[in-house]
């Protein structure tokens, strides 16, 4: 294989976004997760502390929980690994835990 070929298959396999990019694009997923946990643990702490309805802080859960399992299933078809297999199956059952809950206390009218 010559120099060019190797280069275009890298180019195919990355769609196009060189190394530099893919790097951003890791650590603004990274940053977002971790903003996305304070806003969570804010919006939780804010329902709490006005008595808010129970709904509220399992929703934001849910939806949070929700967000890292996509991210897992993703991850575990495209790189076939096992910890992310089982980050995947654990984060939706979480995940549909969650949605049960919050169909639940919505039916009795939290």
């Amino acid at each position: 294989m010559t120099k060019e070929e190797i280069l275009e298959k890298s180019r195919k396999e990355n769609k196009g976004f060189d190394e530099r990019e893919q790097q951003a694009r890791i650590m603004a997923g990274n940053i977002s997760q971790s903003f996305g946990v304070f806003l969570c643990l804010l919006t939780s702490t804010i329902n709490r502390y006005f008595d808010g309805p129970r709904v509220v802080t399992i929703a934001v859960l849910m939806i949070y929980v929700g967000m890292g399992a996509s991210q897992y299933i993703v991850s575990a078809l495209r790189l076939k690994k096992v910890s992310d297999w089982v980050m995947a199956l654990f984060l939706t059952a979480v995940f549909v835990l969650s949605v049960l809950k919050v169909l639940e206390l919505l039916s009795q009218g939290a």
